[in-house]
C-alpha cells in the first residue's frame, strides 16, 4: 500500500492481499488523509488481488469525510475481488 498525499488528488494504491494484516497501514492513510484539507480521493484498487472488509473502514471514513464537503473517493480500476466487494457494499 502506497499513499501519495502530496498528489492533487491525493492517491492510495492498494496492491496484493488486503486483509486484516494491512489494517495498520489503512489506519496510517487515514490518518494522512484526514490531515489534508478536503479533496477528491483517488483509490487505486487495480491490482488489489483480495479485498476485505477491513479496506471497508478506508472508503467508509473517507467517504462520510468528504461528502459533506462536495468531495468524494474516486475508485480507479478495481480489479475483480476489489469490485465484488465495493459492490455489495453499495460503494459502486
Amino acid at each position: 500500500m502506497r499513499c501519495f498525499s502530496q498528489e492533487l488528488p491525493p492517491r492510495v494504491v492498494l496492491r496484493g492481499e488486503i486483509d486484516l494484516t494491512t489494517g495498520p497501514q489503512l489506519d496510517l492513510a487515514y490518518q494522512k488523509l484526514a490531515q489534508l484539507p478536503p479533496s477528491d480521493v483517488v483509490l487505486d484498487l487495480a491490482e488489489v488481488t483480495f479485498l476485505g472488509c477491513v479496506a471497508l473502514r478506508l472508503v467508509f471514513g473517507l467517504s462520510t469525510r468528504l461528502a459533506p464537503t462536495g468531495h468524494e473517493v474516486a475508485v480507479h480500476a478495481p480489479s475483480a475481488p476489489a469490485r465484488r466487494l465495493l459492490e455489495l457494499a453499495g460503494f459502486l
